[in-house]
């Protein structure tokens, strides 16, 4: 069996245990495939995740390659219970590409929920605890929180509109 390596295990620092051990999982049934996996992103501050929402806006504005990313305060790895992998030696007999489905066609099996079969934009270098909110579901509120959570995304936006507009007057 494969274990994770030093550098994944310090991204992964911070995640639910639950997290931390269906990573371990997929390493190790990406090991039984021939695949070597390693893990790229783990948790992730609302900055963070701004930040990488903000570069995903840029690179559409500028007719880059897309990057998928979640609103901040929809994303699983703000809570601890997503990660990113990348394939860093394909499955016996298949390509990066295919190693990435064939992960995604088994990651039900660990409890996880894979991000290459997501509605609204296929990530497939993203998975998540099955058992967590969807990245791309709202997470309920409560009443009293209504107002606060209204501010929060008010002031999230506007940051990563300034990102965005730096970003863009940056490059002129």
């Amino acid at each position: 069996m494969a274990s994770l390596g030093t550098h994944s295990l310090a991204v992964l620092a911070g995640v639910a245990p639950a997290t931390l051990a269906a990573a371990r999982a997929l390493a190790d049934l990406a090991s039984a495939h021939g695949a070597d996996i390693t893990i790229t992103s783990g948790l992730r501050t609302r900055t963070h995740q701004a930040q990488l929402y903000a570069d995903s806006l840029a690179n559409a504005h500028a007719g880059l390659p897309f990057l998928p990313a979640a609103l901040p305060g929809r994303s699983l790895h703000e809570r601890g219970a997503a990660f990113d992998i990348a394939v860093l030696r394909p499955a016996t007999g298949l390509t990066a590409e295919e190693t990435y489905k064939l992960l995604a066609d088994l990651a039900p099996t660990l409890g996880l929920r894979p991000g290459y079969y997501f509605r609204t934009v296929s990530d497939p270098v993203h998975f998540e605890l099955a058992d967590a909110a969807p990245a791309d579901a709202p997470a309920p509120v409560t009443a009293t929180a209504t107002a606060r959570n209204a501010q929060n995304e008010r002031v999230t936006v506007m940051v990563v509109v300034a990102i965005v507009l730096v970003m863009i007057l940056s490059t002129r």
